[in-house]
């Protein structure tokens, strides 16, 4: 088996596991958020996600509007919640180019403060 030198200069993927920094582009956030941006982003998300669990069961409050902006919310504090909203709107990349819009608007917000 040829060193990881030998498979990434051949165009390969690296033998081993593979470091942190080598997850895919599209899986990763486009943008590091500060420390308290990723606290209030947190706390943001938990607060939609209580708001839109009501919103499934109360009328007059949108449920799956909020639950959506949770999961956006949790995408930016966490890279697994990145990788797994990107994966869960694979089929609707309309949506999911909505949801990057919304992300990157969120993360301007979220870096001036």
């Amino acid at each position: 088996m040829a060193p990881p030198e030998i498979a990434e200069a051949a165009g390969g993927i690296p033998a081993g596991p593979a470091p942190a920094s080598w997850i895919p582009r599209t899986y990763r956030s486009p943008r590091k958020l500060p420390y308290y941006g990723r606290i209030v982003a947190a706390i943001l998300a938990w607060v939609l996600l209580v708001i839109g669990l009501a919103g499934l069961v109360l009328p007059g409050l949108q449920g799956v509007l909020t639950l959506a902006l949770s999961a956006t919310m949790f995408s930016l504090t966490s890279a697994r919640a990145h990788e797994r909203l990107r994966s869960a709107f694979r089929p609707w990349p309309k949506g999911w180019r909505r949801v990057v819009k919304v992300r990157r608007t969120l993360e301007r917000w979220l870096v001036q403060l």
